[in-house]
């Protein structure tokens, strides 16, 4: 069984923008928890590099936030 183009974009959706693990989207989307395991698996590398972008700005906010690198303690 495929799954429509307007289920893909959802899981795909919940998946990247969400954040959520394949059971949960699974859910999300009304699709079988295999179903959504195959495709999270297929998607794997689109995920990871979509989320890794998603985080990368938090990220030097945080740095530029708390001032960069910690100092280290002198003995």
């Amino acid at each position: 069984m495929r799954l429509s183009s307007e289920k893909l974009g959802q899981l795909r959706k919940a998946f990247i923008e969400e954040s959520l693990g394949p059971g949960v989207a699974a859910k999300r989307v009304g699709i079988s928890s295999a179903t959504a395991n195959r495709y999270f698996e297929k998607w794997g590398d689109e995920i990871e590099k979509a989320r890794e972008q998603q985080l990368i700005p938090q990220m030097k906010q945080s740095l530029l936030k708390f001032g960069g690198r910690p100092k280290r303690k002198k003995h």
